[in-house]
């Protein structure tokens, strides 16, 4: 008997090069204020920063009925490193980015030790949402109200 299997909660794409623009824009009024002390701190320009974005890992397209946002990552050796995971407000909420993070977790489980992200103090609700999906701190980056978290994939 054939089982017919159910579409993803979330599934991803690699973003196409027209939307690099609005899903920077979307990064940029929703990582708000910390963002741009991070750039400065880093002596990294806007349009530096831009070029990284388009040009250093992988930007996925997240996709539930619409585009809901977008993740960026890139590998490091045998650690996956989440850039940026960034959901429409209008799209909060509704579970997409814990499915991402599972989604990733599934693709990267065998190919990298770990997953690892960074996230700003003020960020409660992201915070709650790794620690509660098993990411723990390995550093903090006192000058930028920073942590790093990780996750391991592997026993």
């Amino acid at each position: 008997m054939n089982r017919i299997r159910a579409q993803p909660f979330i599934q991803t794409r690699p973003v196409m090069h027209e939307e690099y623009t609005r899903f920077l824009d979307l990064m940029r009024a929703e990582a708000g204020d910390y963002l741009e002390r991070t750039l400065a701190l880093m002596e990294l320009p806007w349009e530096e920063f831009a070029q990284l974005f388009q040009t250093v890992g992988e930007v996925l397209a997240l996709l539930k009925e619409e585009s809901a946002g977008f993740c960026w990552l890139e590998r490091r050796d045998e650690v996956l490193h989440l850039h940026a995971i960034v959901i429409k407000e209008s799209c909060r909420g509704r579970g997409i980015g814990t499915r991402t993070l599972h989604l990733l977790e599934e693709r990267n489980r065998g190919a990298v030790e770990s997953i690892e992200l960074g996230v700003h103090t003020s960020n409660v609700g992201a915070r709650q949402l790794y620690r509660r999906l098993g990411y723990e701190r390995v550093h903090f980056m006192e000058e930028l109200n920073f942590e790093i978290l990780r996750k391991p994939l592997v026993e």
